[in-house]
């Protein structure tokens, strides 16, 4: 018998050596699958600080490979953080925001609330009964599907750690505790969202590191983050419809229909978001080249009426219970104005004063209108909705945040160059300026705010 060498032969390319950093990744990235799918009941102590743990070490072995592939170092590290300050605000954006959210879901978890046990009834109804057409169109249902995906998901991950056998079993407060945290990951996504979009509508990225400090910081925001929240998921979809928005331009309108689209589900998780058809179809019109004015519009609104129809398809299969869904909206009680003009002043002053920058940016810098106006059209007209129909609630208010701060972000950019262009000589130039000057803006817009909270 002729054993052959392990040996390569001549010419023979060597085989290549398990890369241990490539072999981790996967077994965090397994990890991590398991850990949400079933939980940490196969650990020997119960914590979610596990999964926590996990996914930090994936993020930061994917950011040891991409800096292995681009050979990094540590001067080139310093140069980049110099001159990409504006992604530090980003991240730093997303931590304090992370901890405001998360904070509010541990002192504020809202259990007794009837509205929210009636949701999670219903979104277990749904997975129990498999039908999936809602009690009532009073709200859109996509945030209702949600609930009820999260339902399918918790029997998966108790059902494989044999605590139960059916989905019947799975009780409210577990759903409402699930929404809760991906009400907090809305909450990130979004401020990621608006620092993309506002960065490319304003052509700086500072007003995007602006945005994001912004609407991380905002009260109105991240406070409703422990109940349910459609205006949360809304708001999500909405800020990325806008995104979509700022690639429209002369002959590219495609991006429109992706707007629309999204604009569709946002409608879907709550009827406010509707208003996101004004700025799309004003910057459809108004930025599409001659000649395809029309067929931008018309694409916008197909991209809506088809997530509209995706995320709730009973205004068409069940017409006369969506018509009466609608009707049973409660009309809006004689001290809504007062009601959510006292919320703004009361917890999120700070948001409130950006909101007047930014008219009296669009009084003093006329030129800047078509880049204000989409960006206002849609909290003015909201607050105007506001006083007709619906609760005094300060969840509703969550849904325009991300349009007042990226409307906000513009003006107070302008305000970082003005800063920066009388500054001393010795320190005109240099690339730390401008984040300072914006760290110091959301400073005094924070202590604005939380003064607000205190004294109002």
């Amino acid at each position: 018998m002729i054993f052959r060498s392990t040996e390569p032969e001549p010419g023979e390319a060597k085989p290549k050596k398990i890369n241990r950093l490539d072999t981790g990744l996967v077994g965090l990235a397994v990890l991590v699958y398991l850990l949400i799918l079933t939980g940490d009941y196969f650990l020997p102590v119960k914590s979610p600080l596990w999964l926590a743990a996990a996914l930090i070490l994936l993020v930061g072995g994917i950011g040891l490979k991409l800096a292995q592939r681009q050979r990094v170092s540590l001067l080139g590290t310093k140069r980049w953080l110099r001159t990409n300050w504006p992604v530090l605000i980003l991240l730093l954006a997303l931590l304090v925001g992370g901890l405001l959210r998360y904070q509010t879901l541990q002192t504020n978890p809202g259990a007794p609330d009837p509205t929210a046990q009636a949701f999670a009834s219903e979104a277990r109804t749904i997975i129990n009964t498999s039908n999936w057409q809602p009690k009532s169109y009073v709200q859109p249902p996509l945030y209702l599907f949600l609930g009820s995906v999260l339902v399918e998901l918790n029997f998966f991950q108790q059902a494989s750690a044999g605590k139960i056998a059916t989905p019947e079993e799975v009780t409210n407060q577990t759903i409402l505790d699930y929404l809760s945290y991906v009400n907090l990951l809305l909450g990130l996504i979004t401020i990621i969202l608006v620092y993309a979009a506002a960065g490319r509508w304003w052509q700086s990225r500072t007003a995007g590191a602006l945005a994001a400090g912004l609407l991380g910081l905002s009260w109105l925001a991240y406070q409703v983050t422990p109940g349910p929240a459609p205006q949360l998921l809304a708001a999500a979809l909405a800020a990325a419809s806008f995104y979509l928005m700022t690639f429209t331009g002369g002959k590219v309108w495609w991006p429109l229909f992706w707007a629309g689209l999204l604009a569709g589900l946002a409608t879907g998780a709550a009827y406010g978001a509707m208003l996101v058809l004004v700025p799309l179809l004003g910057i459809g019109l108004s930025r599409a080249g001659k000649g395809f004015r029309g067929q931008a519009a018309g694409l916008a609104l197909a991209g809506w009426l088809l997530g509209w129809t995706a995320a709730c398809p009973g205004w068409l299969l069940s017409l006369n219970r969506f018509v009466e869904g609608v009707i049973a909206v409660k009309p809006a009680p004689a001290e809504a104005l007062n009601g959510y003009f006292k919320q703004f002043f009361s917890y999120d002053l700070g948001l409130m004063a950006v909101l007047f920058v930014s008219l009296a940016a669009l009084a003093l810098r006329r030129g800047e209108w078509p880049r204000l106006w989409p960006l206002l059209a849609v909290p003015l007209l909201y607050f105007g909705v506001l006083n007709f129909t619906g609760p005094v609630h300060p969840a509703r208010l969550s849904l325009v945040t991300p349009w007042l701060a990226v409307a906000g972000a513009g003006p107070l950019a302008w305000l970082v160059n003005w800063i920066e262009g009388r500054l001393p000589g010795r320190l005109k130039g240099r690339d730390w300026t401008g984040a300072a000057a914006s760290l110091a803006i959301l400073a005094v817009i924070l202590v604005v705010s939380i003064l607000g909270r205190r004294l109002v």
